[in-house]
C-alpha cells in the first residue's frame, strides 16, 4: 500500500500517456522513492507524506503558494485593503524617510526618465502643479535656501550680479508699471501666480536691463524659457506642441 500511495503521488503531476509507465516503474523498485514537486529529483522519504527534498524545495513552495495566492481574487481583494490600511501607510512612511531607501529612489527615477523621454515633460508638468501648492512651496523654499548656502550656489550667485551689473541699471518706474499688469507676454493668459519680470534676450546671451527687452512672465513661462531667447523660446513650444 505504501508503495502504491507513493507511486500514485509521483504520477500524479505526470502526462497521461507516461503514468502507466511510471507507475509500474515505481511499484516494481519496492523502494520508498520519491519526486520532489519542486526540483523534480528523486528522494527518500521520511514519512509517507513527505513530498519535497530539501529546506531549500520548502521555502521554494511557500513562495510560490504566497504568489499563487497573489494572483487570486480573494489575493487580490487582502493585497488592496492593506495598502489602504494605516498601518501600510505608516510603514511607507518610515520606509521613505530612511536615506538608503530615498537614494534608491533617485537612482531609479533617473533610469526610468533615460528609457522613458516622453515621462520628462510629465514630471515637469506635475512639479510645477505641485510647486503651486502651499506644501511645495515650503519645499523649493527650503531647497533654494540651501542651495544658496552652498559653495555652487554663492559661487554662482556672484556670477550673477556680476553678469546683471555689465547689463546696465533697471528703470523701477517701469518695471513697476509692468507688475502692475496681469497679462503673460509669452501665453497671453491671465497671471494665476507669481508675477515675475522676463529678459527677452537673456543677460548671459548678450541681453540688457533696457525697457524694450524687459515684460511681464507668468512663473511658469519663464521656467520653461530659462535661458532661451524669445524666438528659440517660440521655436521650442512650437516643437513641443507639434509632438
Amino acid at each position: 500500500m505504501v508503495n502504491g500511495f507513493i507511486a500514485k503521488s509521483v504520477v500524479k503531476n505526470t502526462s497521461y500517456l507516461d503514468k502507466l509507465d511510471v507507475w509500474r516503474y515505481y511499484i516494481g523498485r519496492g523502494a520508498y522513492i520519491m519526486l520532489c514537486r519542486i526540483c523534480g529529483k528523486e528522494f527518500e522519504p521520511k514519512h509517507f507524506n513527505q513530498k519535497l527534498c530539501s529546506e531549500e524545495c520548502k521555502q521554494q513552495a511557500k513562495r510560490n503558494s504566497k504568489e499563487k495566492y497573489k494572483k487570486s481574487a480573494k489575493g487580490k481583494e487582502a493585497l488592496k485593503r492593506w495598502h489602504q490600511s494605516d498601518r501600510f501607510k505608516e510603514n511607507e512612511k518610515r520606509y521613505r524617510q530612511n536615506p538608503i531607501a530615498r537614494h534608491k529612489a533617485v537612482i531609479r527615477q533617473k533610469e526610468y526618465l533615460e528609457t522613458h523621454p516622453e515621462a520628462v515633460e510629465k514630471k515637469r508638468e506635475r512639479d510645477r502643479k505641485y510647486g503651486q501648492t502651499e506644501k511645495g512651496r515650503t519645499i523649493n523654499n527650503k531647497a533654494t535656501a540651501k542651495y544658496r548656502q552652498s559653495e555652487k550656489g554663492k559661487l554662482n550667485n556672484r556670477k550673477q550680479k556680476y553678469i546683471r551689473r555689465t547689463a546696465g541699471n533697471v528703470d523701477k518706474e517701469y518695471v513697476s508699471m509692468l507688475l502692475n499688469g496681469n497679462i503673460c507676454y509669452y501665453c497671453g493668459c491671465e497671471i494665476q501666480d507669481k508675477k515675475t519680470i522676463d529678459h527677452k534676450t537673456p543677460v548671459k546671451k548678450g541681453g540688457t536691463n533696457e525697457n524694450d527687452n524687459l515684460v511681464l512672465s507668468c512663473l511658469h513661462c519663464n521656467t520653461q524659457k530659462g535661458s532661451k531667447t524669445e524666438d528659440e523660446y517660440k521655436e521650442w513650444l512650437n516643437d513641443k506642441n507639434n509632438l
